[in-house]
């Protein structure tokens, strides 16, 4: 659930991030291994319930849950359409030649772009098979999640001067939804429209509290309003993803240490 079709042109960005890996928060370049560890649990938790309702990363998920981007699966919501879904089997592939999807590589390359699932009807079932069956699946949805997801939005908060463990849960979950292209319904767009209307960023000064509050609201405000109108009830329907952030906003927990409670889609979660 996703928009991410020039994902691809940030792979070089990922290539890069280690050189970006100076001057940044402690916890963040990994000198504090447990409270890293609480950020990327606290972002895969998020991240599961805003895509399956599960505190359970559902590695098995798949489905057309007709937003326009063909086949929604996997713990980050992979997409037929935008190229991750791609980039995952590649990655699979490669950790585990001939496997049970190897076979959907070429397909998936040619419905790039669509929101096609009947040409590749068969990988509803196949996906759920490598998921139960071969841990080296869930390996590759770690690796690529990591690649195309956790790093980009380390080195986007980076850039920002974030410091705030609950600012880097933020822009990892909203990365994944709006994906990091040059769309206006993009991640990088929203951060520009929230950044303009400030005047700048934490980097340049400002409260990163204030900026965070700014960001959020550009976000529903996205949410509510899509400039692709083929995404309008599915944007709409996470606008929960914002209130849950706001929570923990309201609830001063910025370093996510203690027990976070969110309401989403009706369902409580507590982790």
């Amino acid at each position: 659930m996703a928009v991410r079709i020039q994902i691809y042109k940030w792979l070089l960005m990922v290539a890069l991030w280690p050189l970006t890996s100076l001057l940044v928060p402690a916890w963040a370049s990994g000198s504090l291994p447990a409270q890293n560890a609480r950020l990327a649990y606290v972002q895969d938790c998020l991240v599961s319930i805003f895509e399956n309702s599960s505190l359970t990363i559902q590695y098995g998920f798949i489905n057309d849950i007709k937003d326009g981007n063909g086949f929604t699966a996997g713990r980050s919501g992979f997409t037929s359409k935008t190229g991750d879904m791609l980039e995952l089997l590649i990655e699979y592939e490669r950790l585990a030649p001939n496997n049970r999807l190897t076979r959907y590589i070429e397909p998936l390359k040619r419905v790039y772009g669509t929101s096609d699932t009947a040409s590749i009807s068969a990988l509803k079932q196949d996906w759920l098979l490598a998921a139960k069956d071969d841990p080296l699946f869930k390996v590759a949805q770690d690796s690529v999640n990591d690649r195309l997801y956790r790093k980009p939005a380390q080195q986007v908060g980076q850039e920002l001067g974030l410091q705030l463990p609950i600012a880097y849960a933020a822009i990892y979950e909203t990365g994944i939804q709006h994906g990091y292209g040059e769309n206006y319904d993009s991640i990088t767009k929203i951060i520009e429209r929230a950044t303009k209307k400030l005047g700048g960023t934490p980097k340049d000064g400002l409260s990163e509290l204030t900026w965070l509050h700014a960001f959020l609201k550009e976000r529903e405000e996205d949410l509510r309003h899509p400039e692709n109108k083929d995404y309008a009830p599915t944007f709409l329907h996470a606008v929960d993803r914002v209130r849950a952030i706001q929570t923990i906003l309201s609830d001063r927990n910025y370093d996510l240490s203690k027990p976070i409670t969110v309401t989403v889609y009706g369902d409580t979660f507590t982790f």
